[in-house]
């Protein structure tokens, strides 16, 4: 017989858990009220503060991301002719030891 009360009351403790979760519609309405009586819109007014903060913030970062991006572009690019120089002056340096070791053989 104990077991079955501890089986209702988790459930009765699981639904007022539940019902704590959910926000009640009385609420919203309050809030409306609230927002349609601003007469001053200092509510809309805090709001696209932050909203502008936040989307200057996201701008800030995204322009830093593309910077990032132009520069390593960039050192790719002087990455790439690097390579091709070294490629270009091994060549060289090897046909100018075998040409030096042809002499030497003859």
């Amino acid at each position: 017989m104990n077991k079955m009360t501890n089986c209702t009351d988790n459930a009765n403790t699981q639904e007022q858990i539940k019902n704590k979760n959910v926000v009640p519609d009385d609420f919203y309405r309050q809030l409306e009220g609230i927002l349609e009586q601003d007469e001053f819109n200092v509510f809309k007014t805090k709001s696209k503060k932050i909203l502008g903060s936040k989307i200057r913030f996201t701008d800030l970062k995204i322009q830093k991301l593309l910077d990032l991006k132009l520069r390593s572009g960039d050192e790719i690019k002087k990455l790439a002719t690097s390579k091709k120089n070294l490629k270009t002056t091994n060549l060289k340096l090897k046909e100018s030891i075998i040409k030096q070791l042809d002499l030497e053989v003859a």
